[in-house]
């Protein structure tokens, strides 16, 4: 019986499955969930590579400008409302929900925000890779099962 339930969902057509899964081990077991999206550092890097060239003024490079400020507003403001969305769905099965969001690399703040919220169970999903894909570029599934300090579920993709 779990009590706290992590689960991380992205932008992927996998999220609804995932989240139905923790939602229905929620309700079964009468646990809080905790609905959890990492914002990856990489959606800056486009803004940013065009500071990084050579400028006039050097002591500009990697500065962002309020025109780049407000789209990655508006990109985390859109975030927000979608997780809203998933929130009141867990609270209309009767759930006690919360959702929080971070920048940062997800497998290692999927594994930090699990620890710190004290989940005793994470939810997350696995995107079939071919064997070479996953070779350069990891999983993010694969390290939240090694590294989590508590039980994983993995919801593949079918």
């Amino acid at each position: 019986m779990f009590k706290k339930i992590l689960v991380a969902i992205d932008r992927s057509n996998l999220t609804p499955v995932v989240f139905e899964q923790a939602v229905d081990l929620a309700a079964k077991d009468k646990a809080a969930l905790m609905i959890f999206h990492c914002f990856v550092e990489e959606m800056l890097e486009p803004l940013m590579e065009s500071r990084t060239g050579l400028d006039f003024y050097p002591s500009d490079v990697g500065a962002i400008n309020p025109y780049e400020t407000e789209i990655i507003q508006k990109e985390i403001e859109g975030i927000e409302q979608w997780l809203q969305s998933y929130h009141k769905k867990a609270e209309d099965r009767g759930v006690l929900a919360q959702y929080d969001q971070k920048s940062g690399n997800p497998d290692s703040a999927i594994c930090q925000i699990a620890k710190e919220w004290g989940a005793d169970l994470i939810v997350v999903g696995r995107k079939h890779h071919n064997q070479l894909t996953e070779l350069f570029t990891g999983s993010v599934s694969n390290y939240v099962i090694h590294h989590a300090h508590c039980s994983v579920l993995v919801v593949k993709e079918s």
